[in-house]
């Protein structure tokens, strides 16, 4: 049934025998930023950091720290926030890297002191201190890219020519939190998970496409242009994300517009290319414009280059998945909770639970 369905879609296959899966994995890459997130953020000369403050956290069971991590660019700098929890007398804990949240204070949607119960750490930042997805005083996104770190970034931009994407730039922060998590002796560098909700979850699936330090990948929510495939899919599509949020793609999104024909990928490409890294996605029930299906479809597409390289694939009965069920036994995970487009408790105690069994 599944692999029908696929079919049914014209969705390609991934595997290319004729080339080594390092090679083709830069291809996938390039393809990627080619048609779809543009091009990667211009490298920085140095990144430092500098702690804030240390205090406890969770009755004393966890180090919550505040620091500022700084990119050097010559004679000019840009500083942001990162907010770290670190668990105690654990040894070296696994980790998620979150994208999105405050600069201040841990969001109250994060159930945290069960985080930490659980013996897993978090780093997060907030997505707008780099770029500005919606001005909240203007209530109008910002379209000219004038505002955050862009200049520093891309020194080499011009007004109304952007060859980046805001999707970029997040997964950008996101790489510099992982190099801030390194210096934190709480944290184990090889059990480190990238993290993201919705325009955010399509960030951390690039983010995790692009860090190879990142062992897991976990786009929540992602839908189209994460981890929801393109072709065939019932909610948001490759023309609404051109039209309304232009700004989250790359300068070549718009022009394939009425013509996915053309694109030479499809968004399994992306789970498959983290390969031999685990990967795992997530959905809501009643979440239809980010669409679970296409995305539980997109796993299915993706298990063949898991199980080419050795390893289990994407352990699925061969149908459609129902509300509330949960497939975390191969590399690829995935669940369909009960409920609406989130990122819930729920959510947080199925990504541990793949990662205690990875």
């Amino acid at each position: 049934m599944l692999q029908e369905a696929l079919k049914e879609r014209g969705i390609m296959p991934v595997w290319d025998q004729s080339k080594p899966w390092d090679e083709r994995r830069k291809e996938i890459i390039a393809m990627v930023e080619e048609y779809e997130y543009g091009g990667v953020p211009g490298k920085e000369d140095s990144v430092t950091f500098e702690e804030k403050s240390c205090f406890p956290f969770a009755s004393g069971n966890c180090n919550y720290r505040r620091a500022e991590i700084t990119a050097h660019f010559g004679e000019e700098s840009y500083m942001f926030k990162v907010q770290s929890f670190a668990p105690k007398n654990v040894g070296k804990a696994p980790f998620f890297v979150l994208i999105g949240g405050s600069d201040d204070m841990p969001s109250c949607g994060l159930p945290m002191e069960e985080i930490i119960d659980r013996g897993f750490g978090l780093v997060t930042f907030c997505n707008q201190s780099l770029c500005v997805d919606w001005d909240m005083k203007k209530h109008f996104p910002d379209t000219n890219y004038t505002m955050g770190i862009y200049k520093y970034l891309f020194p080499d931009y011009k007004d109304g020519d952007p060859s980046f994407s805001h999707l970029a730039v997040w997964a950008w922060g996101a790489s510099k939190c992982l190099d801030y998590a390194a210096t934190l002796p709480e944290l184990d560098m090889d059990r480190a998970a990238i993290v993201g909700h919705s325009r955010l979850g399509k960030a951390a699936l690039y983010a995790g496409l692009k860090d190879e330090r990142f062992a897991y990948v976990i786009p929540n929510d992602s839908g189209c242009a994460g981890a929801s495939l393109y072709r065939g899919c019932a909610g948001e599509d490759w023309p609404d994300v051109a039209r309304n949020f232009p700004y989250w793609m790359g300068p070549n999104y718009g022009k394939y517009v009425g013509k996915m024909d053309e694109v030479p990928f499809d968004q399994h490409f992306l789970l498959a290319a983290c390969a031999p890294r685990k990967v795992y996605v997530s959905a809501g029930s009643e979440d239809i414009w980010a669409d679970g299906v296409s995305m539980y479809l997109s796993c299915v597409a993706a298990s063949e280059v898991f199980e080419k390289l050795g390893m289990p694939g994407f352990i699925v009965p061969d149908r459609l998945p129902e509300a509330g069920e949960c497939f975390n036994e191969g590399s690829i995970g995935y669940h369909l909770r009960k409920g609406p487009h989130d990122l819930a408790r729920e959510d947080w105690n199925r990504f541990m639970d793949f990662i205690e069994k990875n």
